[in-house]
């Protein structure tokens, strides 16, 4: 996360842009942000649930498994998610990208 946060906010900067709208980059940040900690907090839970259920209730694996159904559904909303955040991120990237190339463009053609 630090490494395109980084890419981010530096690029604008290198190429000389201060108007570019950077909403849909900050939005996709702590999208990202947010579902990643959904995707530990739902597994480090189902850890715990599965090591309760088993070792200290005894129950046997696949009836644990039940048990832990709804903390894999958070996972997978959550990894979806993440995705989501990503992609909003590479939307707005290459975005970024068409804009310091048509500056580019601009700058040489006059």
């Amino acid at each position: 996360m630090l490494n395109l946060t980084m890419i981010y906010f530096a690029l604008p900067q290198l190429r000389g842009i201060t108007d570019f709208n950077r909403k849909l980059g900050f939005r996709a940040f702590w999208v990202m942000n947010f579902f990643m900690i959904m995707i530990a907090l739902s597994l480090a839970i189902a850890g715990i649930v599965q090591v309760y259920f088993q070792r200290i209730l005894g129950m046997d694996y696949m009836t644990t498994q039940e048990f832990m159904k709804l903390w894999y559904a958070v996972f997978w909303t959550s990894a979806v998610g993440f995705v989501g955040g990503v992609s909003l991120y590479i939307v707005d990237f290459f975005r970024m990208v068409i804009v310091i190339k048509n500056r580019e463009s601009l700058v040489r053609g006059s």
